[in-house]
């Protein structure tokens, strides 16, 4: 777990994670611009991480800005069990096996 933004990004470029679940609001650095960052430092060719948005923020009005940040997905707060495992679920949104996670 980063207990900031920029402590997310850290973890995730030194370490290779199958799934993220990355709040949006942290401080020092939001999850939005955290994850523009991870995008951007593992643009080799290794197999990108699953990273879910989670947010209280209104979902309709957010969702072309999360899409353009490199999220996967994205749950609202609060959400239940089955939302986090669909989105979660490899066969929505593919692109890895679910194994390594992090919570930022």
């Amino acid at each position: 777990m980063a207990e900031d933004g920029q402590e997310a990004v850290e973890l995730a470029t030194d370490k290779h994670y199958d799934v993220i679940l990355m709040d949006i609001m942290m401080p020092v650095l939001d999850g939005v611009s955290a994850t523009q960052k991870i995008r951007q430092k593992r643009g080799d060719n290794s197999i990108p991480p699953k990273i879910v948005a989670v947010t209280a923020k209104k979902l309709r009005e957010n969702v072309e800005t999360f899409a353009k940040a490199g999220f996967n997905e994205y749950v609202a707060k609060p959400f239940s069990e089955s939302e986090i495992i669909r989105a979660i679920n490899p066969r929505v949104n593919p692109g890895n096996e679910v194994g390594e996670w992090a919570l930022f």
